[in-house]
């Protein structure tokens, strides 16, 4: 793809989405983004992009629209009963509408979808047999969107690990940790993460999207690795708050499946993003990062 080309982000408005929809904007893309709220609509406006009305549940109503576009980049996270068939049909209607001009599609997947990595970082060609129960499904949604590939469509599904920035689920622990007065760490907080700033994180669906045929499956790490007690500690500490050391089935009577996600290894490599596609992270200082996103 080139610059000029059009793009509609899926998830404009949200902590990735909007990332990229600015990143691809910068690049010279012609960026929409799918709202179906007055304020989704007035937040697209004050970020210079244009708007093109609708939801994910009804796609298919828009795919006269779609067909338009050249990129379609994949950033929604739906949540609840029928949240699967929902996103197996807009898949599947985003496709036959690239298919039409040999698009590009940006799929977001995770690195849950390798469950719990152990220590060493895991490739793209590691199993998801072990898919984590909290993104169950999201495997099979990773096929459907490759399955383009045979159709000319230059298919890229990335796996972000946990990735940070003005937004996302460390900012908003911290923010949590404010307003509770203490920072849990549900069992001993010794598993791994690796770690993604938003800003590379979108640089890299850039580098998928110019990449000729697509790029496949691509994990999305920076090499930070660091472990879930070391970040909710350093929570802890910009927040000024207690840490309130928790037992495993408490978090997850508490949070459920999310509870058992932040306790699992997260631990990936991104040399294939890195040598075949070029990609080069800033990863940018998390302390500092937080601290600078704490009170916005």
């Amino acid at each position: 793809m080139n610059a000029g080309s059009k793009a509609l982000v899926i998830g404009a408005t949200g902590f990735i989405g909007g990332a990229v929809a600015e990143c691809l904007k910068q690049a010279g893309y012609e960026v929409w983004g799918l709202c179906r709220s007055a304020s989704a609509l007035e937040k697209l406006e004050q970020g210079g992009l244009q708007s093109l009305e609708g939801e994910v549940e009804q796609l298919a109503v828009q795919a006269k629209s779609l067909s338009t576009f050249d990129v379609v980049v994949y950033a929604a996270s739906l949540v609840g009963e029928g949240a699967f068939e929902t996103e197996c049909r807009a898949i599947k209607v985003i496709l036959q509408a690239l298919a039409l001009r040999r698009g590009a599609l940006v799929y977001t997947s995770g690195a849950l979808v390798y469950g719990d990595t152990g220590r060493q970082p895991v490739s793209e060609t590691a199993s998801t047999d072990n898919v984590h129960s909290l993104v169950a499904g999201r495997e099979v949604l990773e096929r459907e969107a490759l399955a383009g590939l045979r159709h000319g469509i230059k298919v890229s599904v990335i796996r972000p690990s946990w990735v940070y920035g003005n937004g996302g689920y460390l900012l908003g622990f911290l923010r949590s940790a404010r307003r509770k007065g203490y920072v849990d760490i549900f069992g001993d907080g010794k598993n791994m993460w690796s770690l993604v700033h938003v800003a590379d994180l979108a640089e890299l669906y850039l580098k998928c999207i110019e990449t000729s045929g697509g790029a496949g499956i691509v994990n999305a790490s920076a090499g930070q690795n660091v472990s879930y007690g070391e970040i909710m500690s350093l929570i802890a500490s910009i927040a000024d708050v207690p840490i309130r050391q928790t037992e495993k089935s408490d978090g997850y009577y508490r949070l459920g499946l999310f509870a058992d996600a932040l306790t699992i290894n997260q631990v990936i490599s991104s040399n294939y993003a890195r040598t075949k596609l070029g990609w080069q992270p800033r990863c940018p200082d998390l302390e500092k990062q937080l601290r600078l996103y704490q009170s916005l």
